[in-house]
């Protein structure tokens, strides 16, 4: 068995670490765990490092005596949001450093390390390089790094991911003051694209939707690369805000009722009690499943006027064909009741699927990104690994050029 990867992804709502190997192209889960965060994580942006950096050491050491395992966490990938995110594409050449004119592992970390220096636009950082293609003399042209191939030069061609350096700063800060490496940043979307990349079901070209607890991401994958990235301040933990606040009911009572009832737009005669609240005056308030409904109704409807808004964003510039492309949906708020019927008569042109990961041990929508992460692990490892880039300057893929691929 291969060493493990051990994946670890901070949302707004919770800690997911998976740690796990790739067999036969699938993720095995040897151990998996969600914690939840408070006060530590807002909308995708850390506003406490101190105290999450403190909770992140926690899990370091891990023994599970059902389990009969016991584990040391000295190093992870790392998954971060897509918040601001900006995909460039670049192409560099270097020559090849061997006498006998044979590709090597040196050459390849020269070629990356090229892409690395560029100067990103807006403050922004690099956190992640993907290889489209490596070129060698002749036009010849290579998915993987050619290892032992004879050539004088070798170029490569590659997307960069960059994110704002305030908000990946944070993130690496989280890890390391935990007493943590970081091997590798993984940008969320792009660490799902494997995942969904190993289950021969699911299309190649999509719009992944994940749903999280305060922030819900729509990404571009085409051909599974991701091109583009937005995203709205709006997810499941909101709702739950609202029935809250609604139900004057603590945030657990109110999750716990969102998540039994979820959306029923059923025509009932009947309509139970659900749940019930003591004012400052001692009167009681009784609530039934149709008061439940008209809030969940209402949210859900702001929250597919944000979805398409995102969507119709992110195809802009594209012929209109393409705007039927499918829709794989996942995250934690994709499990409510009854969103795969109102997502389905929202994009009707649209085939929508509803993420479920396979693997035992992490079968929850909210390990799909994690799980992706530990089948990226070793796809270019050893030239990604986290380094500090030194500083020429990036250019944006224009659309006209993605819709050529």
């Amino acid at each position: 068995m291969e060493k493990p990867t051990a994946a670890l992804e901070i949302s707004s709502a919770e800690i997911k670490l998976v740690v796990g190997y790739e067999l036969d192209g699938q993720p095995i889960v040897l151990y998996a765990m969600r914690k939840p965060i408070e006060g530590f994580v807002e909308r995708g942006q850390i506003i406490d490092v101190t105290g999450l950096s403190a909770l992140i050491k926690g899990l370091t050491e891990i023994k599970d005596p059902t389990a009969k395992l016991k584990l040391s966490i000295s190093e992870v990938t790392l998954i971060v949001p897509p918040l601001g995110l900006e995909v460039y594409q670049n192409d560099k050449t270097t020559n090849v450093v061997s006498p006998s004119g044979l590709v090597e592992r040196i050459d390849i970390s020269n070629v990356v390390s090229l892409v690395r220096k560029e100067v990103v636009p807006h403050g922004g950082e690099i956190v992640d390089i993907i290889p489209d293609a490596f070129q060698l003399d002749g036009g010849r042209a290579f998915v993987n790094p050619p290892i032992g191939e004879k050539s004088n030069s070798l170029s490569i061609i590659a997307k960069a991911h960059a994110l704002p350096k305030g908000i990946i700063d944070d993130y690496r800060r989280a890890i390391t003051q935990a007493g943590i490496r970081i091997k590798r940043t993984l940008i969320a979307p792009h660490a799902a694209s494997f995942l969904f990349g190993c289950y021969s079901e699911l299309p190649t070209s999509y719009i992944y939707v994940d749903m999280g607890a305060e922030v819900t991401t729509v990404n571009l994958i085409g051909n599974k690369t991701l091109f583009a990235s937005l995203y709205f301040e709006k997810g499941g933990s909101d709702l739950t805000k609202l029935i809250m606040q609604s139900f004057n009911l603590p945030f657990d009572e109110s999750e716990k009722i969102k998540r039994r009832f979820g959306i029923d737009r059923r025509s009932l005669s009947f309509h139970p009690v659900i749940a019930k609240s003591v004012d400052l005056s001692g009167g009681e308030t009784s609530f039934t499943t149709e008061d439940l409904s008209k809030i969940i109704e209402s949210f859900v409807d702001d929250y597919l006027s944000s979805l398409k808004n995102s969507i119709a964003t992110l195809m802009a510039g594209y012929d209109k064909k393409y705007w039927r492309i499918p829709l794989i949906v996942s995250g934690g708020f994709s499990r409510l009741n009854g969103i795969a019927e109102i997502l389905a008569a929202s994009f009707p042109d649209n085939v929508i699927t509803i993420a479920l990961p396979k693997s035992i041990g992490a079968r929850h929508q909210t390990y799909v990104n994690a799980l992706g992460a530990v089948l990226a692990n070793d796809k270019y490892h050893g030239f990604l690994d986290e380094e500090r880039p030194v500083v020429t300057t990036l250019t944006r893929e224009s659309k006209e050029a993605k819709e050529r691929k």
